[in-house]
């Protein structure tokens, strides 16, 4: 279980005040993946990082909605970060612009 992220948890204690429990549970799900395998905090992280993660993804020959899923939350997260100033950027945008059939 990746450790506790500070940001994440914060992140997801605003999104349980605007969706429903089970999608917060899936956005901690889907953030914990990526934690997991970057092995660093989300927000240090690259578009290159998260470009790894969801070719390792589609490596395990996870569903196209569930990596759409992943990066939804992940681009979530780094919009949430952009807006209270921790992040300059949006790297789960430019991982999420590259399709693959």
């Amino acid at each position: 279980m990746p450790t506790r992220d500070p940001d994440v948890d914060a992140f997801l204690a605003l999104l349980a005040a605007q969706r429903a429990p089970s999608t917060v549970e899936a956005y901690r799900r889907d953030l914990a993946v990526f934690s997991t395998a970057l092995g660093k905090p989300l927000v240090d992280a690259t578009v290159a990082d998260l470009e790894r993660v969801v070719a390792q993804l589609r490596a395990d020959a996870l569903a196209g909605t569930t990596i759409a899923r992943r990066l939804a939350a992940a681009r979530g997260l780094y919009k949430h970060l952009q807006l209270i100033g921790r992040r300059a950027d949006n790297p789960a945008a430019g991982a999420a612009r590259q399709r693959h059939a």
